[in-house]
């Protein structure tokens, strides 16, 4: 009787759970709110703020820094590498102020942390 009350909890706090945001991937602070820096990028980009921007890509670098592997719990490698690759590249376009690539790579930032934040 015992073992069925605890597997019924179990299963209720699993099916609870399961309804809830990945706590994995929600911030514990601003710092961490990707999403918030990538916006915040994209919109300095758009305007051609390139200080902001640089500042907005340092925001974002150390944002995911400090995530990521609490992220890689339960992400895969290969997301995580591309995440990783993607913010370098960006921050590469906003030094150089190459206005239509960094916009580009905003895209590919949005699309792979929506595959990140969605498992």
């Amino acid at each position: 009787m015992i073992n069925l009350k605890r597997l019924l909890i179990f299963l209720v706090l699993f099916g609870l759970l399961s309804a809830c945001q990945n706590p994995f991937k929600a911030p514990f602070n601003e710092q961490q709110n990707i999403s918030q820096w990538i916006r915040k990028a994209e919109t300095q980009i758009s305007l051609g703020n390139w200080k902001e921007a640089t500042q907005m890509s340092k925001q974002l670098t150390e944002g995911w820094g400090s995530i990521r592997k609490r992220i890689s719990l339960n992400a895969s490698s290969g997301d995580l590498t591309e995440m990783d690759m993607s913010i370098a590249q960006l921050a590469v376009l906003v030094k150089q102020e190459e206005k239509t690539l960094a916009l580009v790579e905003v895209e590919r930032l949005k699309q792979l942390w929506k595959s990140i934040a969605s498992m």
